[in-house]
């Protein structure tokens, strides 16, 4: 082999286009064919914020909406636990805007719908920039109260069952945005091409239901304890056959008054596990197009919050969260930091 077609192999080895807005997951093996991974959604739904940060101030039944603002960093590149360091990959910033409204009837029944806009800019390694921005997915929700069906006034404690659907409303662009192609090792002692993909993509392009469980106590006057669950379950494939994996979450924090009924601190710890994403794969040799699962990510964060209460029907929020541990399936591009500003403003009925 000449010494420009070793130049040229070398480059092959190693392509960027540009970056994500989400997850970034790995595909082994007859690379070229991979086009799909982890997309992170505009409107998360383990963040619904609609409704009064310090709950009864107005009486059943009420209507109250919400404006969310959230902005995520995406730039650490891990494979496994270590950081990922044959190449740099660049970066992204997703910064969104959602309109959240809700009516909690006497029942303590709530329905709520969430509308999402975003901005994704990515910024690729080598420079350049490339900017989308569209609707995200839309969000429908509906959530019970439980202790409220057999105690009136339940003042300590609460259990809240919630469900809903994401609708593939928003912005979808099946292109990746990012390539990494590299050599790795099969278990035949062989060496494979693989390539790693990620989307820009400010919707899931797959109708997903999800369902989730609360608890709330209240353990003193001023302190709050709060655990809480989420499964969403992508229904549908996206429009180029991939099929999102499951996204299972859980939390645990507490709230502290500082003054009562006006400011309030919020702390708490969260998991995220996402199952292995189903992708499409054209074998070279036979030309057949098989299903693969790749990526798979866990990941470990903490957050701190702040909750103010500007007047009986209004009050806002800022919190900011950061992963402490992350462990991914092949090489992702994964979260760095995010940060969410809501204000809600509740009326009764």
């Amino acid at each position: 082999m000449s010494a420009i077609e070793n130049q040229e192999a070398r480059w092959r080895t190693i392509i960027f286009t540009a970056v994500c807005v989400g997850a970034f997951c790995g595909a082994p093996t007859h690379a070229w064919a991979h086009h799909g991974s982890s997309t992170t959604r505009v409107a998360d739904t383990t963040s619904w914020r609609s409704g009064s940060l310090f709950g009864e101030a107005v009486l059943l039944p009420r209507l109250s909406v919400s404006l969310v603002y959230g902005t995520r960093y995406f730039g650490r590149v891990l494979e496994g636990t270590q950081l990922y360091e044959k190449s740099e990959l660049g970066s992204v910033f997703l910064n969104t805007l959602s309109l959240q409204a809700a009516i909690e009837l006497k029942t303590r029944t709530l329905l709520g719908v969430g509308v999402p806009v975003g901005i994704v800019a990515v910024y690729a390694a080598g420079g350049g920039k490339h900017v989308t921005g569209g609707l995200g997915d839309i969000e429908i929700h509906l959530s019970q109260e439980l202790v409220s069906l057999f105690i009136e006034d339940p003042e300590r404690f609460s259990i809240m069952l919630r469900g809903g659907l994401v609708t593939p409303s928003g912005r979808y662009e099946p292109e990746a945005r990012l390539s990494v192609t590299d050599l790795s090792g099969a278990p035949d002692g062989s060496l494979g091409v693989v390539t790693y993909n990620a989307q820009a993509s400010l919707g899931a392009d797959s109708w997903s239901p999800f369902a989730g469980l609360g608890v709330r106590w209240q353990a003193a006057k001023r302190v709050g304890l709060f655990v809480d669950g989420t499964v969403l379950i992508p229904a549908s494939r996206t429009r180029d056959n991939l099929q999102w994996g499951i996204d299972a979450s859980t939390r645990a924090g507490v709230s502290v008054e500082i003054l009562a009924e006006r400011v309030s601190l919020i702390a708490n710890a969260d998991y995220r596990h996402h199952f292995e994403d189903e992708v499409p794969v054209v074998d070279e040799a036979s030309g057949v197009t098989m299903s693969e699962r790749v990526g798979g990510r866990d990941e470990v964060a903490v957050s701190l919050g702040v909750g103010v209460a500007i007047s009986k029907i209004l009050s806002c929020s800022l919190d900011v969260r950061v992963p402490v541990w992350q462990r991914v399936g092949g090489v992702q591009l994964v979260e760095t930091i995010s940060g969410t500003a809501a204000c809600a403003i509740v009326w009764g009925l």
